[in-house]
């Protein structure tokens, strides 16, 4: 008995619009704040990766003004 075997070279997916969703944010559009349980800085990601987070959102120094 022979099986056939299926390869998939995607997840079918769409790329997530990330562009839009922060542009929503920027503008008051939704409060990022109901699906953010911390904010850390992205010098202290090693040392925060080990704790019990929800959904953290990590932040480099100048992400702010795009640099």
């Amino acid at each position: 008995m022979r099986r056939r075997v299926r390869r998939r070279t995607h997840l079918g997916r769409r790329p997530a619009p990330i562009p839009d969703a922060l542009a929503l944010a920027a503008s008051g559009g939704v409060d990022p704040g109901k699906v953010v349980s911390h904010v850390i800085d992205w010098e202290d990601l090693p040392a925060a990766l080990p704790e019990k987070h929800l959904k953290p959102v990590f932040v480099r120094a100048g992400a702010e003004d795009g640099s």
